[in-house]
């Protein structure tokens, strides 16, 4: 993490949404939380990204990113 941002890099290509489906199941599956409570909600031109999952408390998605980087 930096700048309170997360930095991943993905293989899968920008073409038809698919860099966002890899993001989406990279998170979710690191994360433990459900892919149908979680949207892209900017980022769709860019190579910066801003997902929404809303099933987890600000304090809660913070917790599970510090446990998951520590693997």
């Amino acid at each position: 993490m930096r700048d309170g941002a997360l930095k991943l890099a993905l293989r899968g290509p920008s073409i038809d949404g698919l860099a966002h489906t890899a993001l989406i199941k990279l998170l979710a599956k690191r994360l433990v939380f459900s892919r149908r409570t979680t949207e892209m909600i900017h980022g769709d031109a860019s190579r910066l990204k801003r997902a929404l999952c809303s099933d987890l408390s600000f304090t809660e998605l913070k917790n599970r990113l510090e446990d998951a980087l520590r693997c």
